[in-house]
This record gives C-alpha cells, structure tokens and sequence, in this order.
C-alpha cells in the first residue's frame, strides 16, 4: 500500500499566482460573494494585506507535493475566539476525498493550533 505526503502549509506570496488562478476559476466563483473575475491588483492587495493581519490564515494543501487546495479563516471576535471559514479545492483532477482533508485540516489547526471556540460559515447556492 502506497503512503501519500500530505501538508497543510501556510500561504505565502509564492502562492499569490496559484490563489488567483483558483480563485478565477468559473466552477469556484459562482460559489463566491462575488462571481465576477477578480482583478489582478485587487487580488494581490488583498492577498498581501491578509498575509500581514494575525487575525487571518490562509493555508495551502498540498497531497504529493501537488497543491489542491486553499482554506482561510478570519477571526472576527478575539475575546469569544470567534471566526469565519472557507475553502475550496482549486484542481479539477483533485484526488476523491480531499476537500474532506483540506477541512478536517483546517479544523484541527483551528481548534488545537489557534484554540478557536466557534467557526462559522455561509453556504452560497
């Protein structure tokens, strides 16, 4: 039986060229707040701007030394360790199963790593 690598990596702005492309992707973006395609200055300050703020991380997963994914979470009450979440798999040809890794990923970082007492999330249509 084959064992398979998997990391779960903090972004870095050797990421910021494979978030925007996951990011364009139309299957991604019409689950977003906005479905337009992203600018690409837009993206880089965002992205750049969420790498200096403790209060986010963003985190790759990578399975096989191949990045599949990419999930974030933002902390929007300090005193109640509170946050917001999401994730999505950027790779069409994404491995069966690994959006269930990519979350369980990013839980278990949350609730043992950051101590985090309550995700929450929307659901788009």
């Amino acid at each position: 039986m084959q064992k398979h690598l998997i990391q779960f990596v903090d972004a870095t702005e050797e990421h910021t060229e494979l978030i925007y492309m996951w990011r364009n992707k139309e299957s991604i973006r019409k689950v977003m707040y906005n479905s337009e395609p992203l600018q690409w200055e837009k993206h880089v300050n965002w992205f750049q701007n969420a790498l200096l703020n403790d209060q986010i991380y963003i985190k790759i997963l990578y399975y096989d030394n191949v990045p599949y994914g990419v999930a974030n979470f933002r902390i929007t009450d300090a005193e109640s360790k509170t946050g917001e979440w999401g994730f999505y798999i950027g790779e069409k040809e994404a491995p069966k199963g690994i959006g269930t890794v990519l979350a369980y990923s990013i839980l278990q970082f949350l609730f043992e790593e950051v101590m985090i007492r309550k995700v929450c999330a929307e659901v788009i249509d």
